[in-house]
């Protein structure tokens, strides 16, 4: 715990430590994050801080609800990442990581705290051929937006982790030191308004057709 931690604890406020690497005996480690509240003599911060007691969460299993939630046609998740841009959730691209290798082929690690979520500047499972190590290359526009302390949207269009384009919307929590992105590819997310679109040009061709033949 940090100087400033422990004058928050002191103060009677509950403290957040952002999420690191913790060995439970599985494949690679888990992120997990600790959450703390002070206990002082008096019982109240008029006594001196005795100590503290906290909570270690693993915040992909506390928030499974959320990123299955996320899981919108093929393409949609839910991202947690830190201050660095490291995912701490798990990636339902965990195959396509190892493709591009981006992770080990062999399946010993997992994309949490193993990935950073980096704009490799095309698609990679198209074939682009990335410049310079993952470590160089810039946090998507989502993350780095995102640790910049913003919150805000892209309909537009951005590449994603995997050089992919996609659309998405984010938040930074300060409190915690972590961010959450929610994203879906382009062509999917914009995939019912070009059927509208056809269907409107399909109506509009058969009027245009009757309208000859009346």
């Amino acid at each position: 715990y940090t100087p400033a931690r422990v004058r928050a604890l002191r103060a009677g406020d509950a403290v957040t430590v952002p999420p690191f690497g913790v060995d439970v005996g599985e494949r690679s480690p888990r992120p997990a994050m600790l959450v703390a509240v002070g206990v002082h003599a008096l019982g109240d911060t008029s006594g001196p801080l005795l100590g503290w007691f906290d909570v270690r969460v693993d915040p992909a299993a506390e928030y499974a609800g959320l990123f299955a939630a996320g899981h919108l046609g093929t393409t949609g998740e839910i991202l947690l990442f830190d201050s660095a841009g490291t995912l701490l959730s798990d990636s339902r691209f965990e195959e396509e990581l190892r493709r591009t290798g981006l992770l080990q082929r062999d399946g010993a690690e997992r994309a949490a705290l193993n990935m950073r979520l980096a704009d490799p500047g095309g698609d990679l499972l198209g074939g682009h051929p990335p410049v310079g190590a993952p470590q160089d290359w810039p946090l998507t526009t989502a993350v780095a937006s995102a640790v910049a302390g913003d919150s805000g949207t892209n309909v537009d269009g951005y590449r994603n982790y995997l050089g992919r384009m996609a659309v998405g919307a984010w938040r930074w929590y300060p409190r915690a030191g972590i961010g959450l992105v929610a994203e879906q590819g382009h062509a999917e997310a914009y995939a019912p308004l070009l059927l509208l679109r056809r269907a409107f040009g399909v109506l509009l061709t058969l009027l245009g057709l009757g309208a000859l033949l009346i």
